[in-house]
């Protein structure tokens, strides 16, 4: 997964942040794509149905939920 200009890629904590105040449609109007990890998808699952973003996570229409390959290479910031 790389990330190309005007891309976000969300961890648990913004997504659970936005979700409390209502604002996960921000994120689709602020950039084209919004990645989340599949292990961030997990964990927002774990909280079950009535868990904090699971609901918007389910609704929120082009979401790229995508693989981390190499975690090295995603934080040694290389392509």
């Amino acid at each position: 997964m790389t990330v190309q200009e005007n891309q976000i890629v969300v961890n648990t904590s913004p997504w659970i942040a936005l979700s409390i105040c209502n604002q996960i449609p921000l994120l689709q109007k602020l950039y084209n794509d919004v990645l989340i990890p599949l292990g961030v998808k997990e964990e927002i699952l774990e909280g079950g149905e009535q868990g904090i973003g699971t609901y918007e996570l389910k609704i929120s229409s082009g979401l790229k939920i995508e693989k981390v390959v190499d975690l090295e290479l995603n934080r040694s910031g290389r392509q």
